[in-house]
């Protein structure tokens, strides 16, 4: 699955966003505290799954780079995701968003049509709500 979308923020404050999400997962995880120079592609780590109880998700950090793209791999012993992110600034104040969602079950089998309408919805509401956040926390300092 893939989706474009035009937002009226930065690829910086969009990519930070993201980006402070993670670390906030691996801190609650790890409880080590985390830089963005402390991760680098390749980092992993293992949580547990809030949905399926007493399973565990492996993450896995393909690519980050500043401002421009995000890479995670989610692997657990049903499935595997993975979230990419493609950031193109198109001024100072806005930005265009390529998400792409592959979802794969190792047991083969496919999602359905109503699942996978249902899996976009999801992440383009994500997607304006991250924006949403960021022009509410734009507005409230200054």
């Amino acid at each position: 699955m893939e989706i474009q979308m035009k937002l009226k923020v930065s690829a910086h404050d969009f990519y930070h966003v993201l980006l402070q999400s993670l670390i906030n997962d691996i801190q609650n995880v790890t409880h080590q505290t985390m830089t963005e120079a402390d991760l680098s592609c390749g980092y992993r780590y293992k949580k547990k799954s809030t949905q399926r109880q007493g399973s565990m998700i492996k993450v896995h950090v393909k690519k980050l780079v500043s401002d421009q793209e995000y890479l995670v791999h989610f692997t657990t012993s049903l499935d595997t995701s993975v979230l990419h992110y493609r950031l193109e600034p198109i001024d100072e104040n806005h930005c265009l968003v390529t998400y792409t969602e592959k979802y794969d079950r190792f047991d083969k089998q496919e999602l359905s049509s109503s699942a996978l309408r249902a899996q976009k919805k999801r992440a383009k509401k994500m997607i304006k709500a991250i924006e949403h956040s960021i022009i509410k926390n734009s507005r409230s300092k200054q």
